[in-house]
């Protein structure tokens, strides 16, 4: 049991400190894209361990206080008018 929990943080700050690493905002923003997508994969073959890394990283407070870029606006819908 002590080895997994020794996985766990070790995943959880791998994927902490490779956030961290983006020189700039926009950088950052893609390394979390990328978590994500991680993420997702680690869903699809049911590694639930590094999913709760993962998102136990993205959670993390240097993670969450680190600016991003700004979004993009979402592209507006057609307007119906008549």
């Amino acid at each position: 049991m002590l080895e997994l929990v020794k996985y766990f943080n070790f995943l959880n700050s791998f994927f902490s400190t490779f956030i961290m690493t983006g020189c700039s905002p926009r950088q950052r923003g893609f390394y979390i894209r990328h978590s994500i997508d991680v993420l997702r994969a680690a869903v699809d073959v049911r590694n639930y361990i590094l999913v709760f890394a993962i998102l136990s990283a993205l959670g993390t407070l240097t993670v969450i206080r680190s600016p991003l870029p700004p979004l993009a606006p979402l592209p507006s819908s057609p307007s119906s008018s008549s």
